[in-house]
């Protein structure tokens, strides 16, 4: 356990701190605006990314660890649903390509969508990593995935494009799915894929069988990402490019230390998973550990942003983002409900009560976008802010009150 934390402590330490030098290069070649509109197209595009996971990142957490000799075969029905959503998507992208993406012209929605396709299978991999107790990869994984687009970006940077940045983009996932997928076939050597021969009907079968029983999970995870970027699509309509650059830059930094957590949460439901199963007393202090490493930490992040946020974003961004600096300050109380609301909902997710994860943000998000559609154009920048801090707070209470309504035995 103490390794697999360390390894994904590495590894989520090395996304955060390449990834944001990676958009800070991304903020000085690109310029104010432009850098509003990379915003918007990678978070409007990330709907469809998330439609494309459908909630299998966390099924295979939950699952994949319970059944370590069938990898193949659940990779292969996985894969297949994958192309299946992919083909969904694009139909949906077509519908909405001239109101959602047409100013930005169809070879940059094009680009970027490719990205979204390769960083899904490249997650989903990871997480089959996790599930068979390797983490090294996800290391590796991590420093090919951060390292590249740094060292490129930093030789063309005097002369990039918003076509040309999301090209760059895409040869590095490109390279990553292949090393990726090179790991999973040598870790899971002698596995069978478990294919009748002739018999792709039944196969068929059993992917839109996995497309159906994971709709629980899939809910949860498309409605949940639609909540975490609607501020951002909305604000470019409300606001415009600029005004965006500035919350989007001071969300990066939240979203960085929430990358943290989530690798935490990772690292922790395989376990919890089998102590649910296996022991009520093991299950009661593991839960019990989880929470306190999980409060604790967001409360240490949440200071430590609060104190030395504005001065790093001055410091690395410049002057133009001063603004960013401060958001960053009130953007800490939604650090700390989110780790909250996770921790409830982990344990949710767990118990089996995946379902009621899904009632709850089914039931937040149209709260929350229309406390943005009235907030923003009032209050600017701010208004989102307070829309994500109120939202976020209704979450953790509807996920609370399911966990203490459906359990026999609360395990807190």
């Amino acid at each position: 356990m103490k390794k697999q934390f360390l390894l994904s402590l590495i590894a989520c330490g090395l996304r955060v701190v390449l990834g944001f030098v990676f958009f800070w290069q991304i903020s000085q070649a690109l310029g104010l605006a432009t850098l509003g509109e990379y915003l918007y197209v990678t978070a409007a595009l990330g709907y469809f990314g998330t439609l494309m996971d459908f909630g299998f990142n966390l099924y295979v957490l939950n699952t994949g660890s319970r059944s370590v000799g069938d990898m193949r075969p659940l990779f292969l029905r996985l894969v297949l649903s994958k192309l299946i959503l992919i083909v969904l998507s694009l139909t949906i992208l077509a519908a909405l390509y001239t109101v959602a993406f047409g100013e930005q012209g169809i070879v940059v929605t094009v680009v970027f969508f490719l990205v979204l396709v390769l960083q899904s299978f490249s997650v989903l991999l990871i997480q089959f990593f996790k599930s068979l107790g390797c983490y090294e990869p996800e290391l590796s994984s991590a420093l090919i995935n951060g390292v590249l687009p740094v060292v490129a970006l930093y030789i063309f940077h005097d002369d990039v494009s918003l076509v040309e940045l999301g090209l760059l983009i895409l040869a590095v996932r490109l390279i990553l799915i292949l090393y990726q997928l090179w790991v999973f076939l040598r870790l899971t050597v002698g596995q069978g894929w478990n294919v009748p021969g002739g018999l792709v009907c039944q196969l068929l079968s059993d992917v839109f069988y996995a497309i159906q029983g994971n709709f629980k999970y899939a809910i949860y995870s498309v409605l949940g990402a639609v909540f975490l970027s609607v501020d951002i699509v909305l604000m470019r309509f409300f606001l415009g490019p600029e005004d965006t650059a500035i919350y989007g830059t001071a969300m990066r930094v939240i979203v960085a230390a929430i990358l943290l957590f989530e690798v935490l949460i990772g690292v922790f439901i395989p376990r919890l998973a089998r102590s649910s199963e296996l022991s009520p007393i093991q299950f009661r202090f593991d839960v019990r550990k989880f929470a306190t490493i999980m409060m604790a930490g967001a409360g240490v992040m949440s200071l430590i942003l609060l104190s030395l946020g504005p001065m790093a974003i001055n410091f690395a961004f410049g002057t133009e983002f001063a603004d960013a600096g401060q958001v960053v300050r009130f953007l800490t109380i939604v650090l700390v409900l989110r780790v909250a609301t996770e921790v409830v909902g982990s344990i949710l997710t767990v118990s089996g009560l995946q379902a009621f994860r899904a009632k709850t943000i089914v039931i937040v998000l149209p709260i929350h976008i229309s406390l943005n559609v009235f907030l923003q154009p009032e209050f600017g920048i701010w208004g989102a802010v307070i829309s994500l801090c109120f939202s976020f707070l209704f979450w953790l209470i509807f996920n609370t009150y399911f966990l203490f309504k459906n359990m026999p035995v609360v395990p807190v």
